[in-house]
């Protein structure tokens, strides 16, 4: 997985497309120990605002992938996407 960094860097659309950041986003969390990550920390390894992550993580959520442990924590709740 490539992982994208550097601001003001010319991207291909499909690049920074929500879909692609989703599964950069899902990438990081399935590498991450005990399925937990800092959402501060996948900011800045995936180089884009807080607030794409939180559309990701609010859809995440509300179909049970995902659970807030703490504010800037979230967790995997290691159930298959494919599965919903």
């Amino acid at each position: 997985m490539e992982i994208v960094s550097g601001k003001g860097v010319d991207k291909p659309r499909y690049d920074t497309s929500l879909g692609q950041l989703t599964k950069k986003f899902l990438k990081l969390l399935s590498d991450a120990t005990d399925g937990i990550i800092n959402l501060n920390a996948a900011c800045t390894r995936l180089a884009v605002p807080k607030r794409r992550l939180y559309d990701i993580t609010n859809v995440l959520e509300g179909i049970g992938l995902i659970q807030k442990k703490s504010r800037n924590n979230i967790q995997y709740m290691g159930r298959s996407i494919f599965m919903l």
